[in-house]
């Protein structure tokens, strides 16, 4: 159940808005577009077919409305004064940070830029409406999952993702001995990096989307080995419960690192 919202402002200010009482006599009144946003589909009609053909989807844009009502007799300071220090955290176009709160604890985090502030400053009962525009709709975990194996063809690692929605991952393993190919399956679907590693190098490759890439680091030099991943590839998500992952090398082992944030479709 959601209990409140942590605001961070551009400035690494902190604002707490719990629903219900705060003792800066803020009331929250209510916050609009937490729950799962619309999906937009791309679909084409054939021709003596009925309906239409489902070519891809996408989740859009969220939309975060906050209304802040406020107890005259609980401000500690005047109206201008709290109009302004809420101005300083919802600054129209600038970015804005989210966590989302609930009874277990922090959701995750929003990041989006404040749309619209709109305050009564004519009314005896003032009221704030605050819109926020999340450009990213996930709700991600601040908190990183993390775990450390082996590469070993005949092991499928078991692991759970308490989020709902499809996230990218991060992989790095430091190379042990030569290889020239590294297979990752997760959940059947497959990135095959074919390039020459060497001993002591440090391989990353990111699925998260809009960082998705591989680098190699030789005697602390980084250099792009994007083109080190096959065109047949998958560049693979884990997913919202149960997930397997299997990660193999052409020859010899290696340890890595597997790592994810989990994300949430709404509250």
């Amino acid at each position: 159940m959601l209990t409140g919202i942590r605001v961070y402002s551009s400035r690494a200010a902190t604002l707490d808005l719990p629903l219900g009482y705060s003792p800066l006599g803020i009331i929250v009144a209510k916050i609009d577009g937490l729950d799962p946003v619309k999906a937009t589909f791309t679909t084409s009609s054939l021709a003596n077919t009925p309906g239409v053909h489902y070519r891809s989807g996408v989740r859009e844009a969220r939309n975060v409305v906050i209304t802040l009502a406020f107890n005259m007799n609980q401000l500690p300071t005047g109206t201008s004064d709290l109009r302004r220090m809420l101005y300083s955290y919802f600054t129209t176009g600038l970015e804005v940070e989210i966590a989302v709160i609930t009874d277990q604890g922090e959701l995750g985090r929003l990041v989006g830029r404040t749309e619209t502030f709109e305050f009564d400053i004519f009314s005896r009962t003032p009221t704030a409406t605050i819109s926020i525009l999340c450009f990213n709709p996930d709700i991600r975990a601040e908190e990183t999952t993390e775990s450390t194996y082996t590469t070993d063809a005949s092991i499928v690692r078991e692991f759970y993702n308490p989020g709902d929605v499809p996230s990218g991952f991060e992989l790095e393993g430091v190379i042990t001995a030569a290889t020239n190919s590294v297979t990752i399956n997760l959940n059947d679907e497959i990135l095959e990096f074919t390039q020459s590693l060497a001993a002591g190098d440090i391989l990353n490759i990111s699925t998260i989307p809009g960082e998705k890439g591989a680098t190699k680091s030789r005697a602390g030099v980084v250099t792009s080995a994007l083109a080190g991943v096959t065109a047949t590839s998958k560049w693979p998500q884990v997913l919202g419960g149960d997930n397997s992952l299997r990660v193999s090398t052409g020859s010899g082992s290696f340890s890595y690192k597997f790592s994810y944030n989990a994300r949430y479709g709404g509250v």
